[in-house]
């Protein structure tokens, strides 16, 4: 990831990424050179940069690990444009797995901008729910400035998974 240090702030500091973070301030060379400096031998982070066809397009991130309880708050971006449609959908799919399977996480939590409507997609598409206030119902987006809490774990990611499992086989076509 050292070699992607400065693609990674480009990517973070563009207005197409910016203004989609829960901190949508620019981030400077200096202040991006101590985070970076930070991360490293952290252990409660995991940070991965997303190569499509040879080139790193995007990163995610897994933040906050809490290595007893196996729980994290993770994000992601694209930060190239010009990309197929789904991409960000596998990024998501291949950063679950990971974390679920390599590491051994059981529970991904996500605070997306309540108007973000692309970002609330993907997740619910990747199987998050709306977290639950610990009375049955949803977490009021007004008490925490906008944000909606999403929840993952790792059956409800193993029930995804399976899904998409069962998806990759194809039909032969047998019209041609």
């Amino acid at each position: 990831m050292d070699d992607d240090r400065e693609q990674i702030l480009a990517w973070r500091n563009s207005d197409r990424v910016r203004l989609s973070m829960l901190d949508d301030s620019s981030i400077s060379a200096a202040v991006h050179r101590e985070w970076f400096s930070r991360i490293h031998g952290d252990s409660r982070c995991i940070y991965r940069v997303f190569i499509y066809a040879g080139r790193p397009v995007g990163l995610v991130y897994f933040v906050d690990i809490n290595w007893d309880h196996r729980t994290c708050n993770w994000g992601f971006y694209i930060g190239e444009e010009g990309l197929p449609r789904g991409l960000g959908t596998i990024m998501g799919c291949l950063a679950l797995d990971m974390v679920f399977r390599e590491y051994g996480l059981r529970r991904v939590a996500a605070k997306v901008i309540a108007g973000n409507l692309a970002s609330l997609r993907l997740h619910r598409k990747l199987g998050f729910i709306q977290e639950e206030d610990g009375l049955g119902k949803e977490r009021d987006t007004t008490e925490t400035r906008g944000m909606v809490h999403l929840v993952m774990d790792v059956v409800a990611w193993d029930n995804v998974k399976r899904g998409l499992d069962e998806c990759k086989s194809w039909r032969k076509d047998t019209t041609t």
